[in-house]
């Protein structure tokens, strides 16, 4: 008992009123009762509450998780699928430069028969003036004044500028023609595989 309980008490015993001070007690006593039963109460309460907390967080975790895995099987899939595109793209590029490659090869046999054709022209050409020139020579010489022969060399020199080398020339025109044209055609394709050569280089340094 308190000191202040034992004061009472000794008051009582000199006269003073007992039932009061006893229910003064008693209230107090109710009182100190009642607070610790809140206090058990808000631990008990308490309790669940941080359970529940603790659930939440977990729960909170493992969505993250999930979600970081889903977005990381996701970029995954992204990359694999660019690259397979890339790779075919690549193979594509490939199969073009190698058609490419083919179409400067043939291109390149072609202006070398073109050009043997051109000097072997310019050789039976040259075995034709050696012929032409002997055989005027012969038909023709320096000692002979028939006037005759003189117009039939006339005549001969004017048929080999009109018929026998224009013909010639017209063919020589349409094979150089047709080697400016192949050789402007194997320009074009050589800068397009160096286009596709510098693609494919960047495609790999992005990839």
């Amino acid at each position: 008992m308190d000191a202040l309980d034992i004061a009472d008490l000794s008051k009582a015993v000199q006269g003073e009123n007992l039932s009061n001070i006893l229910e003064d007690n008693i209230a107090v006593a109710a009182g100190r009762t009642e607070s610790w039963m809140w206090k058990q109460i808000s631990q008990d309460e308490i309790q669940p509450t941080r359970i529940e907390r603790k659930r939440l967080s977990d729960k909170a975790y493992r969505d993250r998780r999930k979600e970081g895995k889903k977005k990381m099987q996701d970029e995954l899939h992204k990359h694999t699928v660019e690259n397979k595109h890339a790779k075919q793209e690549n193979q594509l590029l490939k199969n073009e430069i190698d058609s490419m490659n083919l179409k400067l090869q043939s291109a390149a046999m072609e202006i070398e028969q073109l050009q043997n054709l051109i000097c072997e022209l310019r050789r039976q050409n040259g075995c034709q003036q050696v012929l032409m020139e002997a055989f005027l020579h012969k038909i023709v010489g320096p000692k002979d004044r028939d006037p005759q022969l003189g117009k039939l060399q006339h005549e001969i020199r004017v048929l080999r500028r009109t018929v026998a080398f224009t013909g010639w020339m017209e063919e020589a025109m349409q094979l150089l023609n047709r080697i400016a044209e192949l050789q402007h055609q194997n320009k074009d394709l050589k800068v397009q595989v160096q286009a596709l050569c510098e693609k494919i280089y960047n495609d790999k340094l992005n990839s």
